[in-house]
């Protein structure tokens, strides 16, 4: 077993683990909760979590701010899409034609298409990018 474990430890001190921080501000209040979707991909990004590589759910601190972080492997292209989940049903509620009623962001601050969400290219990272970013969320 512990033979296992060795090129498993090997392989991650080779690659090195960066620490990614994206902290969400201009939430328009403290109800519910941000929730944070990591997409290594453009497949189901932003819309498609069951696609993504992880997720946290955190809560919303007094000043109307929330902060996710995220280990990735050095080297790794990312990209992340944030919702406050105000009503927390783990999902962004639209109106009757899709838009969105909830807040949003993607990393990069990226913005919406014309009819759309922002697109995986405009909010992706990389190793050589800042992996600390302060997203503005649009409502």
């Amino acid at each position: 077993m512990k033979y296992v474990a060795i090129p498993f430890l090997l392989t991650l001190l080779s690659t090195g683990v960066d620490a990614a921080s994206f902290e969400v501000k201009g939430l328009r209040n403290r109800q519910g909760q941000v929730i944070c979707t990591l997409y290594l991909n453009a497949a189901g990004f932003p819309a498609e979590p069951e696609k993504a590589a992880g997720q946290k759910i955190v809560p919303i601190s007094d000043d109307n701010r929330a902060t996710c972080d995220f280990d990735v492997a050095a080297g790794t292209v990312i990209a992340v899409a944030v919702l406050h989940d105000e009503d927390r049903n783990g999902q962004m509620k639209t109106n009757f034609i899709g838009i969105p009623q909830e807040g949003w962001a993607a990393s990069n601050n990226a913005e919406a298409q014309t009819f759309g969400p922002p697109r995986f290219d405009d909010a992706k990272l990389s190793a050589t990018d800042d992996l600390r970013q302060v997203l503005s969320v649009n409502y």
